[in-house]
């Protein structure tokens, strides 16, 4: 999709958005004649608001197979960012909500017979259009892939602009990250710090930005879409008094090429669901099934790097925002639901300990090697019957012990004690 005023760049492989809302400098004469600024003074005020370059920094999204949405307008015509409404938008009251009315210095931008209903005439005219056309991007990526994440692309100035909330000096990092307690993603930003942290790079949270973009249909409604802002200081990779290029680019590229491997592993498409028992590359689901009446007794998934659960299709919303949230993206996942207890939604676990969970429950089964697992209950196996048991034959006691159909005894809660009765 391409306008004279937006454009959607590549073909949506995973369900990654990059959005690049404040890079342009466009400004339609409609737009202009509304400023009491001379072309001197609008040059100068495109140089200190404009996100200079943030669609080459972030193409490294699209490379990966993300789409992008870029805004070829300045922000100075409207900011997509804002909410419509002044009254929502905490940015209003310095003069730049949804339409601004002020410069970075303080200075009146509109002309003074400038009104309401000239504001309106903006926002239904480019506003409106942006953003109807951004929240049907993301809802084609939801409908493809069940998720999206979207990645809020932006810069800023080494010295604070005049409208900024938060001018502390120590909040201006080279990299700093926005996120929304309703639509963050997991813990997808602690990768992300610790790239940043291993190149030696300062990061901050939520300053000197806080948030990130969502568009009003989904916000804090789906927590299916989630959001990140990344903002990169502009003096990092630009000379701020021409927005020309500087030899740091190249770097700050690279840097943003290893977080996009790291977002684009995170986003990447599920994979292929499986039966009772699959294997996807090293994806390894066990389910064994009780020896006395076939129900499955206990549960063993090994989900590898950037997978998601075999059966992600068939949980529950609340399941999978849970998973979402706290699923890594740089270790191997172990979910476990045992006889009496599991691990919810899972935990990270290391390549080592993955092979070493596969390994102990290669066929022919052996007590020996499956108690290497290191499970409590031995994921309901029986050493002595050499057999798989479910909860009603272990017939479990109230104090977490069980015996088999022939008599054996198993501790299967790591509760138990052998002080306890057992019933």
């Amino acid at each position: 999709m391409t306008t004279t005023n937006f454009e959607v760049r590549g073909a949506s492989r995973i369900p990654l958005i990059a959005h690049v809302p404040h890079g342009g400098t466009k400004i339609p004469e409609e737009a202009r004649s509304s400023f009491v600024l001379d072309d001197a003074e609008v040059d100068a005020e495109l140089l200190r608001v404009t996100d200079h370059h943030t669609a080459e920094l972030f193409t490294g999204l699209v490379e990966a197979g993300g789409t992008m949405f870029v805004n070829h307008l300045s922000r100075l015509v409207f900011d997509p960012e804002r909410f419509r409404s002044d009254d929502d938008e905490v940015m209003a009251a310095q003069g730049v909500g949804a339409v601004y009315r002020r410069t970075t210095d303080g200075r009146e931008l509109r002309r003074p017979d400038w009104s309401e209903v000239d504001r309106e005439r903006v926002l239904t005219t480019f506003y409106d259009p942006y953003a109807a056309a951004f929240a049907a991007l993301v809802r084609d990526v939801v409908d493809r892939f069940g998720r999206c994440l979207i990645v809020d692309c932006h810069s800023y100035p080494l010295v604070p602009m005049g409208w900024e909330l938060d001018t502390d000096p120590d909040h201006r990092p080279p990299i700093s990250f926005g996120t929304d307690s309703y639509h963050r993603p997991g813990l997808l930003v602690d990768e992300l710090e610790k790239v940043c942290q291993a190149a030696g790079v300062r990061t901050a949270r939520d300053q000197p930005f806080k948030g990130t973009y969502v568009p009003s249909s989904v916000w804090r409604k789906d927590y299916m879409v989630a959001s990140i802002m990344i903002e990169v200081r502009r003096d990092t990779y630009i000379d701020e008094c021409t927005g020309a290029l500087s030899d740091g680019f190249d770097g700050v590229r690279q840097l943003l090429d290893e977080m996009v491997g790291v977002m684009a592993a995170w986003a990447a498409p599920p994979p292929t669901r499986g039966s009772r028992v699959a294997r996807r590359r090293d994806h390894l689901v066990f389910r064994p099934p009780c020896t006395e009446c076939g129900a499955v007794a206990s549960s063993i998934e090994l989900v590898p790097v950037g997978e998601l659960p075999v059966d992600w299709d068939d949980l529950d919303r609340d399941t999978k925002h849970m998973t979402w949230q706290f699923y890594r993206v740089d270790s191997w996942q172990l979910v476990f639901v045992g006889i009496m207890s599991g691990n919810g939604v899972g935990d990270g676990i290391s390549t080592e300990e993955a092979a070493r969970i596969a390994e102990a429950f290669r066929e022919p089964f052996e007590f020996d090697r499956i108690r290497t697992a290191d499970f409590y209950d031995d994921a309901g196996f029986c050493g002595d019957c050499r057999a798989f048991y479910c909860y009603v034959h272990w017939n479990v006691s109230s104090t977490g012990g069980g015996t088999c159909p022939r008599g054996h005894f198993k501790s299967l809660d790591p509760h138990w004690s052998p002080d306890w009765d057992d019933d």
